[in-house]
């Protein structure tokens, strides 16, 4: 009744939309269509079943879901957009444009939606015709279509090629309008920003953190003594090799002890509390087997809470305390009873984004056990809790409880003093307190470990408010929000020669002092350096000068191709040179690249235009910036109203010493090129692609002398004159 093409999906601007969209090909058999008032009652019956799904817990985003009114559709194709975009709504995603194409024939037509994340709108794609099909043919919802959304929801994790960590830091970066690529498909590298202010990160490791960083965070014995000269408080330790040099090392540091490798992570082979030589000759194989380099550490073992302090560019950002793995007693069940019913709550359900891990019966729990005079077949005393596991961890049962209203100052600036003291811009302290609303100076304590690189899904597990703050912090670290996030970009397309206006606008800004990339479709001019073509499949021009880190501003010269799949790479320009439409706006829904480049301009930003040309003047009213127009003949009427109303424009004028091009701010002039000048500059170029250039460069704060003197050395092979 209803088929669907595979969604073929759009991560830039397209000729459907300048936000991120999927779409496909729908066909129905229309004799299953309904009348208008019967489609009234199927939205009806929609937002019934919509309303009904619980809000997605795994991207703990506030949002107000949004509905489908009773009435709201006319046909089956609005009501199957409109289903897509609420459930993307409901599970978090902020997405608003969905709308649909008519197709040749009956029964027919092309769909588009708006996405943030491609697999969670491929999933709302898949689930939305389903529910439309039982509807339709009049079957009830399916009983577990609740969990099949949240499984939907979660597989946007799950099947993303970047950790859940990364996964919501794109998103984030996406909703500050900070530019994200990954450049390597299914590798954790993640670039943010664009030019010279990119940064870079490998899983949770950002491009500021150094490699001697890593490696003291990555060597216990040697952070512990980084630490211990800067007067920090770390567990007395020694490294050993043998079983032998432990049991002496215990008996030299004093019971009890931790045996911990001093090269593994993920509390790999730490060992907590063991008062004898037995318990050590017990543990000391799997503690060496987990070290790379063999050798293990003997430490004092701090009694106390583990505490897990984000520490984000060196600041403290949340403290969450780990609570063991255990269950609590009622007097009835056997340890082993309890285990099995704690490990059937909906929390551990199997999934890499469930809330809690299940608590896995092992060597570890016998021996957690076994300390406290119980087995699994006992039956503890109501209200007895259990400890399971000897470390706290997650991975292992574990939770977190957020504790970072209550951490004391002196515990908060040792955690961040310890971050600057390896060098760690995103760290993971790992504290000991017996508690942490005291200083550890006066009750006892220290650092356990520094880790970089720390994984932030427990954060999103202990609290929704965290959740939301994390990866803003991040973010915020990196780019505070007075500084910029990307290169500028110039963006020009029309039907006559952009890529020689391209050539030239570049050449006039990096008379400013910028370094400037110009890609056209014959290739990338980075500073003085043009880029030679290696491989067909290369990376197109505009990718290369945007990933270039030295660029201050980008001037990309764009055809009606590259809104194409998979879309424009940037989504946003501070300055569109239309120069020459591209003769119509087409009339079947879709958008050409003249209407998108105009929308995508910023609201600081500048659209160029051609004040004689009546197609680009209509599209003064698509965008949000300021309009600049140029004209060889200041004599167009709209150029008239555009200075009337206090705008601006490049024009030609004439007086007794000859043509002169000129800027003009309402009545105000200002002489840019003489009539000597500019007699001598239009024998070498195209007067239509001067003005644009002078323009963009007169936007840009480049001053008219150092315009006439960059004019002087544009030199004849950057001239592209064949288009």
């Amino acid at each position: 009744m209803l088929a669907l093409t595979e969604p073929e999906v759009f991560t830039g601007p397209n000729t459907w939309s300048e936000r991120p969209v999927l779409t496909c090909r729908v066909e129905i058999d229309i004799h299953a269509i309904p009348d208008r008032s019967a489609l009234r009652e199927l939205a009806s019956q929609v937002d019934a079943i919509v309303s009904s799904l619980p809000p997605s817990s795994v991207f703990t985003i506030e949002t107000n879901p949004a509905t489908l009114p009773p009435g709201s559709t006319s046909d089956i194709a609005t009501l199957l957009a409109s289903l897509i975009l609420v459930l993307q709504q409901r599970a978090g995603w902020r997405v608003e444009q969905t709308g649909y194409r008519p197709g040749s024939t009956p029964g027919r037509f092309e769909l588009y939606c708006e996405h943030e994340h491609e697999l969670a709108g491929i999933g709302a794609v898949r689930l939305a015709a389903d529910v439309l099909t039982d509807v339709l043919q009049g079957r009830p919802p399916a009983p577990n279509l609740a969990d099949r959304w949240q499984d939907q929801v979660a597989h946007a994790y799950e099947g993303a090629s970047a950790p859940f960590d990364l996964v919501r830091l794109i998103t984030h970066a996406k909703r500050r309008g900070i530019p994200v690529r990954q450049p390597i498909p299914r590798q954790h590298l993640i670039e943010f920003g664009s030019g010279r202010h990119q940064h870079r990160f490998w899983r949770l490791t950002t491009s500021e953190t150094s490699r001697i960083a890593e490696r003291l965070s990555g060597n216990k014995a040697l952070c512990y003594e980084v630490l211990r000269q800067r007067g920090l408080p770390v567990p007395n330790s020694l490294q050993v090799r043998t079983v032998a040099e432990a049991v002496a090392a215990a008996e030299s540091i004093g019971y009890p002890i931790v045996l911990k490798p001093v090269d593994s992570n993920h509390a790999r082979g730490v060992f907590l509390e063991l008062t004898s030589q037995d318990q050590i000759r017990q543990w000391f194989a799997q503690s060496k087997a987990a070290s790379r380099s063999g050798r293990v550490l003997v430490e004092t073992f701090l009694p106390g809470a583990s505490h897990r302090i984000l520490v984000i560019g060196y600041e403290i950002d949340s403290d969450f305390e780990r609570i063991h793995a255990h269950v609590v007693g009622d007097g009835v069940q056997t340890v082993e009873m309890l285990i099995a019913r704690a490990n059937d709550e909906e929390r551990r359900r199997p999934g890499k984004n469930n809330e809690l891990q299940k608590i896995k019966v092992d060597e570890e729990t016998h021996d957690a056990l076994e300390r406290q005079g119980l087995a699994l077949g006992n039956v503890p005393e109501n209200r007895q809790t259990v400890l399971l596991k000897r470390i706290p961890a997650e991975s292992n049962g574990g939770a977190f409880l957020d504790r970072t209203a209550d951490i004391h100052p002196d515990n908060a600036e040792i955690a961040r003093q310890a971050a600057m003291a390896v060098g760690l811009d995103l760290a993971g302290i790992d504290l000991i307190a017996p508690d942490i609303t005291q200083s550890i100076w006066e009750t006892g304590g220290g650092i356990a470990e520094v880790n970089s690189g720390p994984g932030l899904s427990s954060s999103r597990r202990a609290t929704a408010r965290l959740s939301a703050s994390v990866a803003p912090a991040i973010l915020r670290s990196l780019y505070p929000h007075d500084q910029p996030v990307r290169a500028r970009i110039v963006a020009i397309t029309g039907s006559h020669r952009p890529a020689q206006a391209a050539e030239l606008i570049g050449h006039l800004l990096a008379a400013g002092g910028k370094t400037v990339g110009v890609a056209t479709p014959s290739g990338v001019k980075i500073g003085n350096m043009r880029f030679r073509r290696q491989h067909p499949d290369d990376p197109n021009p505009t990718e290369i000068v945007l990933r270039n880190p030295t660029i201050d501003i980008a001037v990309l010269a764009l055809d009606p191709a590259d809104l194409d799949h998979p879309g424009l790479p940037f989504d946003c320009i501070d300055t569109a040179v239309i120069n020459g439409a591209f003769a119509f706006t087409p009339q079947d829904g879709l958008h050409n690249i003249d209407t998108i480049l105009a929308r995508m301009v910023t609201p600081t930003g500048i659209t160029i235009l051609h004040a004689d040309d009546l197609l680009t003047t209509d599209l003064a009213t698509e965008t949000t910036g300021s309009v600049l127009l140029i004209s060889p003949t200041s004599g167009h009427p709209a150029l008239h109203h555009h200075l009337d109303s206090g705008g601006r424009a490049i024009v030609i004028t004439s007086d007794s010493a000859g043509p002169s091009l000129v800027a003009r701010t309402g009545t105000a002039e200002q002489v840019i090129l003489t009539p000597d000048q500019l007699s001598l500059f239009i024998e070498q170029i195209n007067l239509d692609t001067l003005l644009f250039g002078i323009a963009v460069a007169i936007s840009e704060g480049i001053r008219p002398d150092m315009i006439a003197k960059a004019l002087q050395t544009f030199p004849a092979t950057d001239q592209i004159v064949s288009q």
